[in-house]
């Protein structure tokens, strides 16, 4: 065991400590050196220290050797060359950092590679003259001794709003280069426990120094969080388009500014009382927007009907919206383009593209666009639709007797009649002069002849009031039913069934069969009445 502990001795001596010493110093004053506004200061300074770690790994490389291998021994020049050099290098180092921080020096390492050389050759220059062979052996001393207290000492008089924080390891660097002074003249014996004492002293306050700096930079960091949220709302408060910000766990509302509160016409308390989903109106929406929104992280448009929450009222918006991280949450920014007026707009024009403006039904090309449609569902699905048209009887003759005005109302009583006896799957439009045409999805031959009855016998059994007179009108029908998809074959073919009831006898309905012949419809309304026909499966 004292052979063991001999033996460590001997190979660490006085450098195990130098290098453990500098080895946690360079690690100490690396961790911040990168926090502060000096930190090219301290990052030669750890790099200073990181050569003396160097060198004494090499030196103490060399007492392994001789210890594995007793007969030889290093050459003594190739020894203390080694350690001048890298004291050189080091020494070089620690003056770049001091001027560095004291903002006397821009270009450290250029400095430190000529002032390595200029030591390195005035060692060599002693080390030549015979009669300065001792002042070589204590020169590395002198120099290491010269930059620990000009390191010190310049960060000691530090202007710096750092200065008190750093003041404490300057003081341990000044002790450092008093120790290396008193080594020069062996004042103290040059004893390792007192060289330990000197680094461990140095390595606290340089912990010390880097909890007061960390302290100072999560002060300037909270302040500066403070700010640029201060900033943040400011920006936000000012903009001139609605803005939301929702929580995404759990659409929380996070902030909204002034525009959009009084967009929505919300109280202060009402504020966080409703959650995004609240602001839809269909929910399927949300939902949809929601999955784009995971997939594609930002949407630049997204056209929705939103409501006031409060009043329920709808508007129509364009959403632009994003993921964002707001104070470490992950949060769904929204900016509001107002479309109610476009949409409206949009509104009109399809209602004038797509509609009837007497009756209000749809026209013959929205009713062929929107069948066509149905047809295709009817095909893939195998399932039975009808065509029903009707043509109201003899309606020159109420145009000629009792005017224009009077057809009209004729027109928008047939239409109002239609409209509340279908359902909302029906589709219903004007297909020009008295003509009207409905397309009844999933209806078998049966139940369209008993829609269209129904809608005969309601016509017929009603009374229109027009210029205080009262008319009486009947309508004839007819019914087309194919599994074809060929829409305009069977609405030719419920043409040809009108055209049979009206050839026979008026007011009735006819389902289309196929001994029926093609005809071309008479430019008058005045063929004889015949018997009424009965559908058939």
């Amino acid at each position: 065991m004292v052979q063991a502990i001999d033996l460590i001795i001997k190979i660490f001596g006085n450098n195990g400590i130098e290098l453990i010493g500098s080895l946690l110093l360079a690690t100490t004053i690396g961790l911040f050196y990168t926090k502060s506004n000096i930190k090219w200061g301290l990052k030669y300074l750890s790099f200073a220290f990181y050569a003396l770690v160097f060198k004494n790994l090499i030196l103490m490389g060399f007492h392994l050797y001789e210890v594995l291998n007793p007969g030889y021994q290093v050459p003594v020049p190739l020894y203390d060359w080694i350690d001048f050099s890298f004291i050189c290098i080091a020494s070089a180092l620690f003056l770049a950092s001091a001027l560095s921080m004291l903002h006397l020096l821009f270009s450290p390492l250029p400095f430190a590679i000529i002032t390595s050389g200029l030591l390195i050759g005035s060692g060599y220059l002693v080390s030549t003259t015979p009669k300065t062979t001792d002042l070589f052996t204590i020169l590395p001393n002198i120099y290491i001794a010269s930059a620990f207290l000009i390191i010190g000492l310049s960060l000691i008089m530090m202007q710096k709003a750092q200065k008190n924080a750093l003041r404490a390891i300057g003081l341990g660097f000044t002790l450092l280069g008093l120790y290396y002074i008193q080594s020069v003249f062996h004042l103290s014996g040059d004893t390792w426990f007192y060289q330990a004492t000197i680094y461990l002293i140095v390595l606290v306050l340089s912990l010390s120094t880097q909890i007061s700096l960390m302290k100072v930079y999560c002060t300037t960091l909270e302040n500066n969080l403070l700010a640029e949220k201060a900033r943040r709302d400011l920006i936000l408060d000012a903009s001139p388009f609605p803005i939301l910000i929702t929580r995404l766990i759990d659409d929380s509302v996070l902030y909204i500014n002034p525009v959009a509160v009084k967009l929505f016409n919300l109280e202060e308390f009402e504020i966080t009382t409703f959650k995004f989903s609240d602001y839809f109106a269909d929910p399927v929406k949300r939902v949809e927007l929601l999955s784009r929104i995971k997939r594609e992280t930002v949407i630049h448009s997204f056209e929705v009907q939103m409501k006031n929450p409060k009043t329920m009222e709808a508007i129509w918006f364009d959403l632009s919206t994003r993921i964002i991280d707001l104070d470490g949450e992950l949060a769904l920014y929204t900016t509001f383009k107002d479309m109610t007026e476009t949409k409206q707009k949009e509104e009109e024009l399809f209602t004038q593209a797509s509609t009837d403006p007497l009756t209000g039904l749809f026209n013959r090309r929205q009713f062929e666009l929107m069948a066509n449609t149905q047809v295709s569902l009817a095909k893939r699905h195998k399932t039975s639709y009808c065509i029903l048209m009707l043509d109201i009887d003899h309606f020159k003759k109420v145009n000629d007797t009792y005017g224009h005005d009077a057809g009209d109302e004729v027109l928008k009583y047939i239409a109002l009649v239609l409209k509340t006896s279908l359902r909302e799957s029906d589709i219903l439009a004007r297909y020009g002069g008295e003509e009207f045409i409905l397309f009844l999805p999933h209806t078998s031959p049966t139940e369209g002849w008993h829609v269209a009855e129904r809608l005969r016998t309601s016509v017929e059994q009603s009374s229109i009031f027009s210029n205080e007179k009262t008319l009486n009108v009947t309508i004839s029908l007819g019914l087309s039913n194919s599994l074809d998809g060929n829409l305009s074959l069977v609405i030719k073919e419920a043409d040809t069934a009108l055209y049979e009831s009206k050839t026979t006898g008026r007011n009735k309905t006819t389902l289309y069969t196929p001994n029926m012949k093609d005809y071309h419809k008479p430019q008058t309304d005045d063929t004889p009445q015949s018997t009424e026909q009965n559908p058939t499966e």
